[in-house]
């Protein structure tokens, strides 16, 4: 295997021109880059430089060289970076979302984030609300929707969508809708934190309807356990629901209409730079999640 060392040479030799700049660019010796160079020619059994008193010129077999080692010095660069990243993350890590989020969609990428960083500890709380940040010390917090304005730090991780869906006992009982506006009808089970009308689009066409509530939770897997008891529709996230869907439990309402995509963010306390350990946790989350199918960046 050819060494680093004489290929670092190599390349900073035919970038600088001469042996004197290739020398000062790495703070060496002349007499070690020419070293270098002399043994990796001798390595390779053929002439990679052709010598003067002024400049050095590239043969054939140089020019390729030249291309091939500076490839192979950069992914030995970033494979040594990534390295010490690895090893450099240590401490304790906390973070908070839904319990329905955490179970459904974060444990998977959790446990391998911490597979690939195994100093560090992870401390993960599930919280139906907007837990405090600042005051409970939460390195990380995943919201949804757009975030308040603040003195906290938001990075925009994914978008995910949102269906109107209900039993079959309870669209037999309703009636199935034709129209965003007769979904007005329905008996709704809603998030402490909706905001009405809400905007359905198809196409070019956008109508807004206001969704009447028979029921208030904060609690996203309450809503969704209610939704399965007839208790009402509800506006379920992909992530919530899609099992349901697929299994027959609860039923898309006008399929054909769609609702704006909610943004999903990582939400940490400060503006100035993150520790190394929360800038590689959002980085890892912000990757995951957008090999989701039905997630976007």
């Amino acid at each position: 295997m050819l060494d680093l060392a004489r290929l670092t040479s190599f390349v900073a030799l035919l970038d600088a021109g001469t042996f004197t700049a290739a020398a000062k660019a790495l703070g060496v010796t002349k007499a070690a880059v020419s070293a270098h160079v002399r043994k990796l020619e001798e390595e390779l059994g053929s002439a990679l430089v052709l010598r003067t008193t002024r400049q050095v010129t590239p043969t054939e077999v140089g020019l390729r060289l030249h291309e091939a080692a500076k490839d192979l010095l950069a992914a030995a660069e970033r494979v040594e970076s990534q390295a010490k990243q690895h090893v450099g993350l240590t401490g304790k890590l906390r973070l908070t979302s839904t319990n329905e989020y955490l179970s459904t969609v974060l444990a998977p990428h959790l446990a391998a984030f911490l597979r690939l960083h195994p100093r560090l500890r992870l401390e993960v709380f599930g919280s139906p609300g907007l837990a405090d940040v600042v005051a409970e010390r939460y390195d990380v917090a995943i919201r949804f929707g757009q975030p308040p304005s603040s003195t906290l730090k938001a990075t925009k991780l994914a978008s995910f969508r949102r269906f109107p869906v209900a039993t079959p006992t309870l669209v037999a009982r309703h009636g199935e809708p034709k129209q965003p506006e007769d979904l007005a009808r329905f008996p709704w089970v809603l998030h402490h934190l909706h905001k009405s009308p809400v905007a359905f689009q198809r196409g070019t066409e956008t109508r807004k309807v206001t969704l009447s509530s028979s029921f208030v939770t904060d609690v996203v897997g309450l809503n969704r356990r209610l939704a399965l008891g007839s208790t009402g529709a509800i506006l379920g996230a992909e992530w919530l629901v899609e099992e349901d869907i697929a299994k027959g439990r609860l039923v898309p309402l006008l399929p054909e209409w769609s609702i704006p995509e909610k943004p999903i963010y990582a939400v940490r306390a400060g503006t100035g730079q993150a520790p190394a350990k929360v800038r590689a946790l959002i980085k890892y989350l912000r990757e995951a999640l957008a090999q989701r199918p039905s997630s976007s960046g």
